[in-house]
């Protein structure tokens, strides 16, 4: 999408995010160890949560389904992505908490999301 390398990305995070977002006039998600997201506009945000845990095949099928669910519900975009990201780190978070890094799959995700929204409600 940015035509550059993997490492180019890695190197500057912030700086990609904000220029994928500027060249599609999205909000756009850079997923990994502190998970952005960026505005057309050129403000970035990161995300607290989420672990090595979610370095799995499938990881990203569930976010995307938790900020699609948001977007259903009437959240805008950046709203959606932004609580989206949160959650679902959050329920990484959780499941690696109980069953290790290692071991966590997608489905143990999408299993302590109810956890994660929990938390925001309470």
């Amino acid at each position: 999408l940015l035509d550059c390398t993997v490492g180019e990305v890695q190197a500057d995070r912030e700086a990609a995010a904000r220029r994928l977002a500027g060249m599609y006039h999205c909000i756009a998600v850079l997923k990994g160890r502190g998970t952005l997201i960026a505005t057309p506009g050129g403000e970035v945000y990161h995300n607290p949560t989420g672990s090595a845990g979610l370095a799995k095949g499938g990881s990203g099928d569930v976010l995307t389904g938790v900020i699609a669910s948001l977007m259903a519900q009437r959240a805008d975009a950046l709203r959606a992505a932004a609580v989206g990201v949160w959650l679902h780190g959050r329920a990484g978070d959780l499941a690696e908490q109980e069953l290790t890094a290692y071991s966590v799959t997608p489905e143990d995700v999408v299993r302590k999301l109810p956890d994660a929204i929990r938390e925001i409600l309470e």
